[in-house]
Order: structure tokens, then sequence, then C-alpha cells
């Protein structure tokens, strides 16, 4: 529906003509059509116009770029990302419709913020809204710019955004993507796990929008191990794609849960070798994480290295007032010993 309305709006006029001119064909006197049909004009012809219209509607579809904008949704939802990446270029390069093209430029906007090339995901939003110029891609724009704030660490203006988004009240592919980046938001900076969910399942709602059918899944695992319901979130997160840069750090949560220090220990670590130095939040919990792991199975050195890189970046406020006391006192002694020193 979303592509349907991307082809139809901009060039409701095209259509227009087509069915004017049908109607004159149909109801002017002394037409060719009227000659050949007689009084029943309308009954013999309508099939075939509207079968000559299909036609069209099929090769426009085909020629505007918009069959390769909805095969590109697909395989990025499948996590084929290359492929999709692929096409998505070439309906770029052609821009034969501006609605298509500016889908596209979102659709590959919000690819890049996945990878952690933010700076890229800007250029390709702005080039989204500017081929456009509604509401729709302006609010999408600002929705991503929210999401950057957020994986950056930056809660308040992740909200700013969010909020400027849903003002413009954009369609509900949108809204779900706004639900997503809040739950998101109440997990990491509030620690909330039943909100999380409430804003998941608002988020589940209206789910066509591609990255949230990517991201869900490993989302809603962490929501539900943080409230305890550890047999659900690892259930879930089996059903994650690999190519979901959150998958290792779930993972390890799960694991650090259920008190499991020497695996929690491999996952986390494979956390930080996978998510792009650009997921500055992300990373620095996955690091508070490993420091608490290690403490637990003695390895204080190891985990005050990784719980002092936390607590240097930006580490949210429940996260560091869990802080281990381990950690407090063995920071505390050598600030005393290079006091002496």
């Amino acid at each position: 529906m979303g592509i349907l309305h991307c082809i139809l709006k901009p060039d409701a006029w095209v259509r227009c003509c087509i069915f004017g001119a049908y109607l004159i064909l149909v109801y002017h006197p002394g037409t060719y059509l009227q000659i050949l049909t007689g009084p029943h004009t309308l009954a013999y012809s309508l099939p075939f116009f509207l079968a000559a219209l299909l036609v069209f509607e099929a090769w426009y579809h085909r020629w505007s770029g918009a069959e390769k904008l909805n095969r590109a949704g697909n395989l990025y939802k499948k996590g084929a990302l290359d492929p999709a990446r692929s096409l998505l270029d070439k309906v770029i390069q052609a821009n034969r419709h501006p609605g298509v093209a500016s889908g596209a430029c979102s659709l590959l906007a919000t690819m890049e913020v996945e990878a952690g090339r933010f700076a890229e995901a800007m250029i390709h939003s702005r080039k989204a809204r500017d081929l456009l110029e509604d509401r729709a891609s302006k609010a999408n724009h600002l929705a991503l710019e929210g999401l950057i704030n957020h994986y950056l660490g930056q809660p308040r203006e992740s909200i700013s955004r969010l909020k400027s988004a849903r003002s413009m009240h954009p369609r509900a592919p949108l809204h779900g993507l706004v639900h997503l980046v809040r739950a998101s938001l109440v997990l990491f900076h509030e620690q909330d796990a039943r909100n999380g969910l409430l804003y998941l399942d608002k988020a589940a709602a209206a789910s066509s929008h591609p990255f949230i059918r990517r991201q869900l899944p490993a989302l809603r695992a962490l929501a539900l191990a943080e409230a305890g319901r550890l047999e659900e979130a690892r259930t879930l997160l089996g059903r994650t794609q690999d190519t979901v840069a959150l998958k290792p750090f779930v993972e390890g949560r799960i694991l650090h849960l259920e008190e499991d220090f020497g695996p929690t220990i491999q996952a986390f670590q494979r956390a930080l070798e996978r998510l792009d130095d650009s997921f500055i939040l992300y990373k620095t919990v996955a690091r508070y994480h490993l420091g608490k792991a290690f403490y637990h199975l003695g390895r204080i050195q190891e985990g005050s290295t990784q719980l002092h890189q936390a607590l240097q970046s930006t580490l949210p406020k429940p996260y560091r007032k869990q802080v281990p006391l381990q950690f407090l006192i063995h920071e505390d002694h050598e600030d005393q010993e290079e006091i002496h020193t």
C-alpha cells in the first residue's frame, strides 16, 4: 500500500486524464467508439479499458522503480543487505519518479543507520526529504535523527526529535519506528522493562517498517530478559536474524541474568567486536556488563578496565548507580597510591 500511495499521489493527474479521455470516447456523440459499438458502448468497452489500465499500471510500476524498491525492502527484512543496497542504488540513480526515489533514499538511510554510518544516513535522508518535500519525508528524517541520537547516548535530543516527528502526524509505519526508539530509550535509560514492552507492542502493531521487522525481536528479547522472563527471551532471540548487530549483546545479557559468567564474557566480547564504534550507548553498556561479569569471576583488573571505560563514556545514570562496590574501593585505593607516589 505504501508503494501504491507513493505512485498514485504525485501523478493523480495522469490517471484523471486517461479516465477523462475514456469518458469522452464513451459519451461524446459521433466518436468512432460509439459508431462501432452502438448504444452499449460502456458495457462493451469497460472490460477492455480496465484491462488496458491494469497493463499500464504494471508497466509504470516496473518503469518507475517501485518494483525494485519493493524487492529491496523484502531483501532487507530477510537480512540480505548487499543485494538490497544494490537495488536501491539503481532506483536512486534512475530517479524516474520522485516518490519512489524518495522511498529508496529513506530505506537506504535506514540501512546506513543500522550499519553505524550516521553521516551517510543523514545525506540520504536529506535527499529523500528534498525529493518529495512532504510531511512524511520530513517526519522520517526527524525520526532517524532521533534514532541516531539514541545510539550516541543522547536521550534528551532523541526525545525532542521523536516528538517533532510525531507532531507531523505521519503514517502508521513511522509511528511504529517512533515507538521502537522510545522503547529502546526506556530500556537503556530508565531500565523499565514493563514500559519498554508496552512501547514494543505499539511498534509491533505498525511493523510494516522494515527496520522494525529486523530490530523488534532483539529488543523484545532484551525487555523480556530484564523483566525476568528468560525462557521467553531466549526463544525470541533464536528468531532474531544473525545480521542484527544487537543480537550478541542480548545474548550476553540473558547469560548474565542466568549468572553464567564465563559465556557472558564471551558474548559481550563478541558484541563489542560486532558493534560499530558509532553505537556509543550499546558499546558502553556492554563494557559495563562485561566488567561486572569479570568481577563475579574474581578477575578484578580486567573488570576495572571495562568499568572504567564505561564510566568515562555515556553510561546512563541507572547503571552508574549499580557500579560494584569492589570497583569503587579498588579505584579509591589506586588513587591513594598515585597521590603517595
